[in-house]
């Protein structure tokens, strides 16, 4: 999957307002950076026990560490939507999103589904309309 599901009035109104720009900004890299790892679970790493290193991460978000270790701690120590603090970094260094889940785009078969029962509905009611209007 190559995009994220943003909620306009959680992202506006919700408690990422809590965070400074520049952190929302790191927040919504790092949102963009675990979807395009291979397992694709909210954790930043390279392979099963391999974490991306800070300064990798650093190097693909093109942000000085000092950001990154900034936000970090925001993040470990800020509580999300969820009740979590948004960051848990494991003993090995592996930087996990707790609440990656919640960005996550619905599945294409659900999204299809989702969308067939919405043009349904549009149909039922366009042909009752006409039905009552005697067309």
């Amino acid at each position: 999957m190559d995009w994220l599901k943003l909620h306009s009035k959680r992202w506006i109104f919700g408690t990422n307002r809590v965070l400074s720009s520049g952190h929302r900004g790191i927040w919504a890299d790092l949102l963009a950076l675990a979807n395009m790892t291979k397992f694709r679970d909210g954790t930043l790493r390279h392979d099963a026990n391999i974490p991306m290193t800070k300064e990798y991460i650093c190097s693909i978000l093109q942000i000085p560490l000092r950001e990154l270790e900034s936000s970090l701690e925001v993040f470990t120590a800020e509580v999300g939507d969820n009740g979590k603090p948004r960051v848990r970094i494991w003993d090995n260094g592996t930087i996990e999103l707790t609440n990656f889940v919640e960005y996550q785009a619905p599945s294409n078969n659900r999204q299809q589904a989702k969308t067939r029962d919405i043009n349904a509905e549009n149909e039922e009611r366009i042909a009752a309309r006409k039905a009552a209007r005697g067309k």
